[in-house]
């Protein structure tokens, strides 16, 4: 999984089964839980150091609401389910600026 976020230089990964969201993997996750143990767990499945059942959000529901719980909550992405509880995307530091830079007027 450290490979893969290395190569398509992405800061997490959502891991499913089947359709279904079951878990993050995120750098935090590399962090405090991979780091020092390394040598132990690297043959490991991901299970045993994702975050299991992450929070979400919906598709229909606002930009807001993910900045909301990305701020209060302290989570630097947040999956994104469509209405059949299936991953939509994913929304992270770099979609919230993107997104905010609409809002203001830079000089």
């Amino acid at each position: 999984a450290m490979k893969l976020m290395v190569e398509l230089d992405i800061a997490c990964l959502l891991v499913t089964e089947g359709e279904q969201l079951v878990g993050i993997f995120s750098e935090r996750d590399v962090l405090t839980k991979c780091a020092e143990r390394f040598e132990q767990i690297k043959d490991h499945p991901i299970s045993l150091v994702m975050t299991h059942e992450p929070m979400i959000i919906y598709d229909t529901e606002s930009a807001a609401k993910a900045i909301n719980l990305m701020a209060i909550a302290g989570f630097r992405h947040v999956p994104i389910l469509d209405v059949d509880d299936k991953v939509a995307g994913i929304v992270g530091p770099r979609r919230v600026i993107n997104y905010l830079r609409k809002f203001i007027a830079l000089e």
